[in-house]
């Protein structure tokens, strides 16, 4: 990375960055963890999505690199199909200590898995909007549509 990347990524990002942007994304399937240092050093700001499958867990992460690595994704999606007690855990496990501090966009890791029920996942996008302090969903609101709350 530091090799192949690094020269245009930071040519890339400095000429963004000179003309006002603030986030450099970079998609990341699977565990990078190992890389993530080279990444931040060609400029990379956010990687997501952060699979737990994978072995990537969102709050040791944010234990280790702090606010200078945004995070997107991070919520197992497997969970969906495992039952309202998974995923009220995996929720409160990643969602409590980390929407304080800002950085992280929460979502599923990927798409919502095959043969998900539908009630597993709005019950997925209440409580994420609960957690959050998001008004409850109405006909108006949706809030649940694709994978965000």
């Amino acid at each position: 990375i530091r090799e192949r990347f690094k020269p245009y990524y930071t040519r890339v990002w400095e000429m963004l960055h000179s003309r006002g942007a603030r986030i450099f994304q970079q998609d990341t399937d699977g565990n990078v963890e190992t890389v993530i240092d080279a990444l931040l050093e060609c400029g990379l700001t956010c990687i997501f999505p952060m699979e737990p499958a994978a072995g990537m867990d969102v709050v040791a992460l944010r234990r280790k690199y702090g606010r200078r690595l945004a995070m997107s994704g991070g919520i197992d999606k497997h969970v969906l199909r495992q039952g309202k007690e998974a995923i009220r855990a995996e929720l409160e496990y990643k969602m409590q200590p980390l929407m304080r501090e800002g950085g992280m966009v929460f979502g599923l890791d990927h798409r919502i898995p095959n043969g998900t029920p539908l009630e597993a996942y709005r019950y997925y996008v209440d409580l994420g909007r609960e957690i959050l302090g998001l008004p409850p969903r109405t006909p108006e609101r949706q809030g649940w549509r694709r994978m965000a709350f």
